[in-house]
């Protein structure tokens, strides 16, 4: 059987689904993506806005019931001129 690792960076797919007026269900995306092949681990990359450091906390608990493993790192405030 196939073996398969996935990684998404969130805002790559959800920005543009949703200017698109599109709401991704990421536990059926998951499950297309790995569609009768061994999934060994599925990552996501979640970028943290400093300003607002819980904004995403849903988004990540659902990721992760899905079975994403989330990974989250905060950003840096720009500075402004």
């Amino acid at each position: 059987m196939e073996r398969v690792v996935v990684i998404m960076e969130y805002p790559n797919i959800n920005r543009p689904a949703t200017d698109q007026g599109v709401a991704i269900n990421y536990g059926d995306l998951l499950k297309y993506l790995v569609a009768d092949r061994f999934l060994v681990e599925a990552f996501c990359y979640m970028p943290i806005d400093p300003r607002n450091r819980n904004a995403r906390d849903r988004d990540i608990e659902e990721l992760r019931l899905q079975g994403w493993l989330v990974e989250t790192k905060v950003g840096r405030e720009s500075e402004q001129t």
